[in-house]
């Protein structure tokens, strides 16, 4: 029954990479903002054989280099057609489902893989943002793959650690959000580390794995100060947090537009002084709006981007919660318009699917986390780094949140919801076992 299942993942995943056909129909459909930065910089690597397109380095300080060089790469050795890149995301997304069976098969409970892999394969939120010219897919890619590499290898302590500092560092120059992780796994490494290896060198392999973390992003942060004068390894995160996090916030308590609210803010300031600020100003706003933002990564629905996709750019929403907290549905994604519309039950069933998936998805997940107990090193770190790594991408966008966010950590989501599932399998078979035997009990007693 397993190894049916295994097949017929395969062949699903298989078939999905037909929707890059999508990509054919409409080839700016997954184009967005950072889409065209990172295009740029894939072009002028092609042409000029150098990384950045403006004199003061605005673009190349946000993005750092590698998902532009994998873009220049593909377009080098394949051709600049957008549907290529969607069908090699399409393919990466597809082997993060595989590696979610192999995993399970490595933790010596496969069913628990199956239903992971499934799980993510039959995501609609991971499917729409591989179809986007963004870092989404390929970045949660290369995480599990650096997850499974950390909770299964049996180096020695600090050797693991070193590693594992090294490579989440060269993460950092696929999405920036890798720094984050470095001192979460430190502590996780330490923590795994006490019981055998005593708390000294528990302690020394945490600090060894953040040293070789800066010193692998510390080449790029020079390079920056070296050609712009700023010692910075992006400027991402700071612009997130001053031009969309606290800009919300500001809009949202004054009653006045995005921009107007950016224009107030001054980023001489630095962004944890204007933090400061806006929360002193705006204390229960600016807690909503990380609210609100975190519940929208979590449920993960983002019926505008199906829309972009799909060539329907009067589709919006960033996610079904907008508008249960700021008092309009329509932000959500519920303003479906009227039946008449066309596009009207396409959409209505995209929101349908999302929702419901993503439900089951959590449901499973919670259950899993409160009733799962890991069996095995590996296990136990496995979920650790999952857990870990999934609150640190989920949080730290706050107010920016959207369904984007979640699809780095629906791996985890995936896997843990794995674990809930065969909690679920188990207990009603259980019950059934329970069932079947008090029927002949009963009927004895009628007798």
């Amino acid at each position: 029954m397993r190894r049916t299942g295994e097949r017929l993942l395969l062949a699903f995943l298989i078939a999905r990479l037909g929707l890059c056909l999508l990509t054919v129909a409409e080839p700016d459909g997954g184009v967005f903002p950072d889409s065209i930065g990172y295009l740029a910089l894939a072009q002028g690597l092609l042409e000029n054989g150098r990384y950045g397109v403006q004199p003061d380095g605005e673009a190349d300080m946000l993005h750092p280099p590698a998902y532009s060089g994998f873009l220049a790469l593909l377009q080098w050795a394949w051709g600049p057609e957008r549907a290529k890149i969607t069908f090699v995301q399409l393919l990466m997304s597809g082997l993060t489902s595989w590696l979610l069976v192999l995993a399970g098969r490595r933790f010596g409970k496969p069913s628990v893989g199956l239903i992971a892999g499934w799980l993510y394969a039959l995501s609609p939120n991971v499917a729409v943002w591989s179809l986007t010219v963004m870092t989404e897919v390929s970045f949660a890619l290369a995480l599990l793959l650096l997850v499974l590499l950390a909770a299964t290898s049996n180096a020695p302590p600090l050797i693991w650690a070193g590693g594992a500092g090294a490579l989440l560092g060269l993460l950092a120059y696929h999405r920036t959000v890798a720094m984050a992780l470095m001192p979460v796994w430190a502590a996780i490494a330490a923590w795994s580390l006490w019981p055998s290896q005593g708390k000294r060198k528990a302690a020394t392999a945490g600090g060894l794995l953040l040293v070789t973390g800066a010193l692998v992003v510390l080449p790029w942060a020079y390079r920056n100060w070296a050609t712009y004068e700023q010692f910075t390894f992006s400027t991402g995160m700071s612009r997130s947090m001053i031009a969309f996090n606290l800009a919300e916030v500001v809009a949202r308590a004054e009653g006045t537009s995005r921009n107007r609210a950016v224009a107030s803010l001054d980023p001489a300031l630095g962004a944890p002084r204007l933090t400061l600020q806006v929360l002193q100003k705006y204390p229960a706003p600016f807690l909503k709006a990380q609210v609100l933002g975190v519940a929208r990564s979590v449920v993960g629905t983002d019926i505008g981007t199906w829309g972009n996709v799909l060539g329907h750019d009067t589709w919006t929403g960033l996610g079904l919660l907008s508008g249960a907290f700021w008092g309009s549905l329509d932000e959500g994604g519920l303003g479906l318009g009227p039946a008449s519309d066309p596009a009207f039950w396409t959409r209505a069933g995209l929101l349908s699917y999302s929702l419901l998936h993503s439900g089951v998805l959590i449901v499973l997940a919670a259950i899993g986390i409160l009733g799962h107990r890991s069996e095995g090193r590996a296990e136990r770190l496995f979920v650790a780094l999952a857990l870990g790594s999934s609150a640190v991408l989920l949080l730290l966008p706050g107010a920016v949140g959207n369904a984007r966010f979640r699809v780095p950590a629906e791996p985890y989501l995936a896997m843990l919801a794995g674990f809930g599932g065969l909690i679920v399998t188990q207990r009603l078979q259980a019950w059934r076992r329970r069932q079947t035997a008090a029927g002949p009990a009963a009927a004895r007693l009628q007798g």
